[in-house]
């Protein structure tokens, strides 16, 4: 419905914002990030007569115009050498957004700096956030939890993102009508 396409507008942008503002030292020359959506789906999906765009597709879209901008911008040039990491439990959603990042060009980049996980959040966790801290130092990391209720995500397993790391930010979503 229209508040799925407006989540995902709201991801989009603030991605957008967030790399903006990391980046505004003008002598850097590159940043590391890991962008872990932790309920992706299967990327496009139905709206109305049409399709939508989901969130994996909005969050790629929005590092690749980052990257273009901060490289015409710097005389130097940068660089956003971000992670994604795509995590689902449905192997139907991994299998089709596999398929739809292949045919749109992505198909190289799975498994280099394209992570899918067929698993829950929680299980996918402790493993993601190794490899972020096995990235370098900065730990710098946006946590898109977009969870179906209310109870997908422990409270525990963020405060364990926030002990863990040392730059991450974690949008969580609750569906109020399941909490009330």
């Amino acid at each position: 419905g229209e508040h799925s396409v407006s989540k995902h507008e709201i991801f989009e942008q603030y991605l957008g914002i967030y790399i903006e503002r990391v980046t505004r030292n003008r002598s850097q020359t590159m940043r590391n990030l890991t962008i872990v959506d932790g309920f992706c789906g299967g990327g496009p999906y139905r709206r109305g007569a049409g399709e939508a765009e989901g969130s994996p597709l909005r969050l790629l879209r929005a590092v690749e115009e980052a990257d273009a901008a901060l490289k015409a911008a710097r005389i130097k040039g940068f660089q956003v050498r971000a992670d994604f990491v795509f995590v689902d439990e449905n192997a139907d959603h991994i299998a089709f957004l596999r398929d739809v990042l292949i045919k749109r060009g992505f198909g190289p980049r799975i498994g280099q700096d394209i992570f899918l996980h067929e698993s829950t959040f929680e299980e996918a966790c402790p493993g993601i956030v190794e490899r972020i801290q096995q990235k370098g130092r900065a730990h710098r990391s946006l946590f898109f939890l977009d969870q179906y209720g209310w109870s997908d995500v422990r409270l525990a397993t963020v405060r364990g993102l926030f002990a863990s790391l040392r730059n991450p930010e974690v949008i969580l979503t609750f569906a109020v009508d399941a909490l009330i």
